[in-house]
């Protein structure tokens, strides 16, 4: 087996760097290096090692020195990249699935909340109706006996506007 040259190994580490990105597994990436460029397992798993470094690295450049809209323009990019995968697939599920992301990415959908209120204030739910269910029913009887004493107050009468209904 021969020696690869400077050039031929970067060219290989970009292939192996954007196919991890693609999501292939790195199994199968050190599998089929050596059938695709004449390399042994062992200078696969070292390229690997290579890129897997590399990445490191640019990930805690990214962390450092860049702001929010590298790390959101990276991943609108994955996610892109995904869906034109899907598509040509034909596989809907995953296509709609990398839709629904891209979206959320770009602000489209509105803020999820991210919590909810409590209504029952610490109670079960069950107990919660129940107590709403009491007061509503206190409401009525309270209206109720109100207007019974209003209606004896005008010895059974039923005022309409000025005037009293016999």
């Amino acid at each position: 087996m021969r020696t690869r040259t400077r050039k031929e190994r970067e060219v290989h580490l970009r292939l192996l760097e954007k196919a991890l990105v693609d999501g292939v597994e790195p199994d199968d990436l050190v599998t089929a290096a050596p059938q695709k460029f004449g390399m042994t397992t062992t200078q696969a798993k070292r390229d690997l090692h290579t890129v897997y470094r590399r990445l490191a690295e640019a990930g805690e450049r990214i962390r450092l020195h860049a702001d929010e809209n590298v790390s959101l323009a990276l991943s609108l990019k994955r996610r892109t990249r995904v869906l034109r995968d899907a598509i040509g697939q034909g596989e809907r599920k995953l296509a709609l699935e990398a839709e629904k992301e891209i979206c959320k990415l770009l602000g489209i959908y509105p803020q999820e909340r991210t919590h909810r209120a409590d209504v029952t204030g610490g109670q079960d739910l069950e107990r919660a109706l129940d107590a709403a269910i009491e007061s509503e029913l206190a409401k009525l009887a309270a209206a109720s006996e109100a207007e019974a004493a209003h209606a004896t107050q005008t010895n059974g009468r039923t005022e309409t506007g000025r005037f009293a209904v016999v």
